[in-house]
């Protein structure tokens, strides 16, 4: 929780609405009870600054991601013209 109260994380609705979706999932119960994993997703929204997607990042996004559900996510990181993008790929 230290790295949301010193980062600036940038989010869309898209993004933010899939976290709180992902943070629902009965899998992670075992590592954390529903309430503490709400209480993430609001400090992350609380915390995050809210961009519009502009259709060049958007686009640009759905021709460079392999993934289409991956897309907004890369649309936000040049939309934000962020300095790094964190992402977990499953091989």
């Amino acid at each position: 929780m230290a790295v949301v109260r010193t980062c600036e994380f940038c989010v869309s609705s898209a993004t933010l609405d899939e976290l709180r979706e992902v943070l629902q999932r009965p899998k992670f119960d075992r590592y954390a009870p529903l309430q503490a994993r709400l209480e993430f997703w609001a400090l992350v929204r609380e915390r995050s600054r809210l961009w519009e997607i502009d259709t060049q990042s958007e686009q640009a996004a759905k021709n460079a991601c392999r993934d289409m559900k991956d897309a907004k996510f890369l649309a936000l990181a040049l939309a934000c013209q962020a300095m790094a993008l964190l992402t977990v790929q499953h091989f």
